[in-house]
């Protein structure tokens, strides 16, 4: 029922401009697709983000994270936020986690 709520995404075009970002670029990118992302929101207390999403098999799969930039700590958080697991990143800021089958996971990018 969750995706008949879904709305499209808004945009507004401008004129070429400079600017520090990429032509291009993605918020957050998520592999396999197997795990499907259901949230990305600033933390409560506006210190991080959290990336939320579920493996949607019945069997375990490794995911790999990549932000949008590098964060100085990364962690597996519970549905309350509490810090669960501390995971190292590699130079890129991407991380990689274990999923079980249907499995909820929820990571903290913080900085």
């Amino acid at each position: 029922q969750a995706y008949a709520f879904e709305t499209p995404m808004r945009l507004a075009c401008t004129g070429l401009h400079n600017g520090t970002l990429p032509a291009s670029g993605s918020l957050v990118k998520v592999e396999p697709a197997t795990f499907v992302v259901t949230a990305i929101k600033q933390s409560e207390d506006s210190r991080g983000w959290l990336v939320r999403g579920y493996n949607i098999t019945g069997e375990t799969i490794r995911v790999t994270i990549k932000p949008w930039k590098t964060f100085k700590k990364v962690e597996i958080v519970n549905l309350a936020d509490e810090k669960q697991i501390i995971l190292k990143s590699d130079k890129d800021g991407r991380v990689a986690v274990t999923v079980s089958g249907y499995e909820i996971v929820s990571v903290m990018f913080r900085n």
